[in-house]
């Protein structure tokens, strides 16, 4: 008697496969990645926040969450994106967890210093 298809496909299996991708001849095989865990290092100003500033932070995000009261008018913003060193976004990350104010509110102060700054000169 001849063997089926499946025989056939499990007759390729050992304790040595790696994953199904080896067993398939005809998809060239899998090479398994090896997992290395995440080394990013951390700094000094991440481990000095408490829990108590993550609380102050939430809740101060939280204020002005919802539905805009009825008759208030909602804020005309724009979403920005742009890239940042590491370390600056951490440090000021660090700030609003000290301060207690959303990432939002101090990237809009942070823009207007600038703007008073530059059109100063």
């Amino acid at each position: 008697m001849a063997k089926d298809q499946f025989d056939n496909f499990m007759s390729q299996y050992n304790d040595k496969t790696v994953s199904l991708g080896n067993i398939l001849p005809e998809m060239g095989g899998y090479n398994a990645k090896k997992v290395e865990p995440d080394t990013k290092p951390t700094t000094a100003s991440s481990s000095q926040i408490t829990p108590e500033q993550r609380s102050q932070l939430n809740k101060a995000r939280n204020v002005n969450r919802g539905r805009p009261a009825t008759g208030a008018k909602a804020g005309n913003k724009i979403r920005v994106g742009f890239l940042v060193n590491p370390d600056l976004i951490e440090r000021f990350h660090a700030v609003s967890y000290k301060t207690g104010i959303p990432f939002g509110l101090l990237h809009e102060e942070a823009i207007q210093d600038l703007i008073d700054k530059y059109e100063k000169q």
